[in-house]
């Protein structure tokens, strides 16, 4: 189908019932605990070592492609989300800047092994390694998923790294990240980001997925040169990037305008 296959993994969360399981190969604290939880579906988990992560994920892959499954990307979950650990194994220390070193090293293994790398959400010290990330939310109350903002959001990292990442938006009002009253998809177009798709979309969305996606493939490596609020409330807002483009957008009358048009 000229599908890029990328597979959705994870070498962080590390289960009890797998078969690879061994406890001296969890993170160990301070304090001589070990960490345990079940936060997800896969049961009671504790936390693999990154010192540890890359032995895992070469396995798996060299594994997947000498079966000749033609795998094109990996999603390493959580990695580019998730503070560094620190590891007081006696076997394994790691500080955690050697965390990030790890993780590292297990992105640049499914660079020149696989191919696309991606991670949940963009980090600075991730760039160098990532093509694409999950999503990048807004800082919200309660929680990143859903609410208010937390302040007025300003496109500080797109700003700095538009040009060396692409990061997708949900196009709805409210969705994952994006404060409740306002539409990802005039924030996805100020940021000229990739669209995310639904299975089934409507042919609205499919409308507005062409416009996003198009004006991506002009600015996907353009530098955002300048960000501007336009009225008192902060409401209408304003995005220019290195080649001329500039792109207005209002959130409370929901509307946008692209300069020079798509």
């Amino acid at each position: 189908m000229g599908y890029v296959f990328a597979l959705h993994d994870q070498y962080r969360d590390y289960y009890l019932d797998a078969r690879s399981y061994n406890e001296q190969h969890t993170i160990i604290q301070e304090n001589g605990d070990r960490n345990y939880g079940s936060t997800w579906y896969g049961g009671k988990q504790s936390i693999l070592c990154s010192s540890l992560a890359l032995g895992h994920v070469t396995r798996n892959y060299c594994s997947i492609l000498n079966k000749n499954i033609k795998v094109r990307g990996a999603y390493l979950d959580v990695f580019a989300v998730v503070p560094p650990d620190e590891c007081y194994n006696p076997e394994h220390p790691v500080t955690r800047k050697q965390c990030l070193e790890y993780r590292g090293d297990c992105f640049d293994f499914i660079r020149t092994q696989v191919g696309v790398v991606s991670s949940e959400e963009p980090a600075d010290w991730a760039i160098p390694y990532l093509d694409l990330v999950h999503h990048a939310p807004f800082a919200l109350n309660p929680n990143p998923g859903y609410g208010p903002a937390m302040g007025i959001p300003v496109p500080l990292f797109s700003l700095v790294y538009h040009d060396s990442i692409f990061i997708p938006w949900s196009l709805g009002k409210g969705v994952w990240g994006i404060p409740e009253n306002d539409s990802g998809y005039l924030y996805g177009l100020a940021h000229a980001g990739l669209p995310y798709l639904s299975i089934e979309p409507a042919e609205t969305e499919l409308q507005r997925v062409r416009i996003m996606s198009n004006l991506n493939k002009r600015l996907a490596l353009v530098e955002m040169t300048s960000h501007k609020f336009l009225d008192d409330n902060y409401r209408k807002q304003q995005t220019m990037f290195a080649d001329g483009t500039i792109v207005l957008i209002d959130l409370d009358k929901d509307t946008y305008t692209i300069v020079p048009e798509l």
